[in-house]
């Protein structure tokens, strides 16, 4: 709760399976409770199953949360990045992990005007 109301903007991570999107339900309540504007940021998602994000996007919605624009696709780089101890820019400046990334920011910094 402290987090949320010092925070700007809350991203929710969260991977588009039934069991993580149901457990949301508590942070958005505490997005709630803290009056932020959030977004749930949809990770590790199949490439081109967009039923799956369809589907994603109307179980948040359930908890009156928007879905970030940009969403993080399920790329090997994530995980080798992880085990080297390093981000997946790091790991492959110029792959697609690093795009989806380097897409986030952006997004990000415009919601947040900076």
């Amino acid at each position: 709760m402290a987090a949320a109301r010092a925070a700007d903007l809350v991203l929710i991570p969260c991977r588009a399976g039934i069991l993580d999107l149901r457990a949301i339900g508590t942070t958005a309540e505490f997005v709630k409770i803290a009056g932020k504007k959030a977004f749930v940021v949809l990770n590790a998602l199949p490439p081109r199953a967009s039923h799956i994000l369809s589907d994603a996007r109307e179980a948040v919605a359930v908890h009156g949360i928007d879905v970030a624009p940009v969403t993080l696709q399920q790329r090997a780089a994530y995980g080798h990045a992880l085990t080297a101890g390093q981000t997946a820019p790091e790991y492959e400046p110029d792959g697609k992990a690093a795009e989806e990334i380097a897409a986030l920011r952006e997004w990000l910094f415009a919601e947040l005007q900076i």
